[in-house]
């Protein structure tokens, strides 16, 4: 039964925020906004067990979608890992939003430096947007992305992607440190 009802919660948008540190780690924070029916979220709140249960399930089937992307800071792989999973609400029991907290490193040297990401292309199922921040002494430089981007200062991207979309499985950021 409660399996029924976690499928039951309908994803309708989501953010993405990722800080780039000059020393190569990058710190995400991915939200995700729901509406729920029925209530399931908002019940675990006084479920400590099965709030827990559902936060250590998140918490492993996010990592399993990192996994299986390829992520690339300079050529070289870099491992993304989830720190932890949060759970909270929009104002109202329907509107739940779980908040993932993620961070990898690489290796990024003064001068130019990429960040590739491939993982399976697909149709987008909600709205999301994705702002990347990087040093302040960064600009960027080009960026590849199946999905709309528009840099709107010299160091800070935004992406975004709307219900429908068709993204490749790819995107690439080309950034120069100074």
């Amino acid at each position: 039964m409660v399996l029924d009802m976690a499928n039951e919660v309908e994803p309708i948008h989501a953010h993405g925020f990722f800080w780039v540190s000059q020393e190569g780690v990058v710190n995400q924070t991915i939200i995700f906004d729901y509406y729920d029916k029925k209530g399931y979220y908002a019940s675990l709140l006084h479920k400590p067990d099965e709030y827990e249960q559902e936060m250590v399930k998140l918490f492993h089937s996010m990592q399993g979608l990192l996994d299986q992307e390829k992520v690339l800071m300079n050529g070289i792989r870099c491992k993304p890992k989830v720190l932890t999973v949060g759970l909270d609400h929009r104002g109202l029991e329907n509107l739940p939003c779980i908040a993932f907290l993620i961070t990898f490193r690489g290796r990024i040297k003064i001068g130019v430096n990429t960040y590739e990401n491939f993982y399976e292309k697909g149709i987008v199922e909600y709205d999301y947007e994705a702002y990347w921040v990087f040093p302040e002494r960064t600009k960027i430089l080009e960026v590849e992305s199946s999905i709309d981007y528009e840099v709107v200062a010299k160091n800070i991207l935004i992406m975004r992607a709307r219900r429908g979309d068709r993204y490749s499985g790819s995107e690439r950021i080309e950034f120069d440190v100074r």
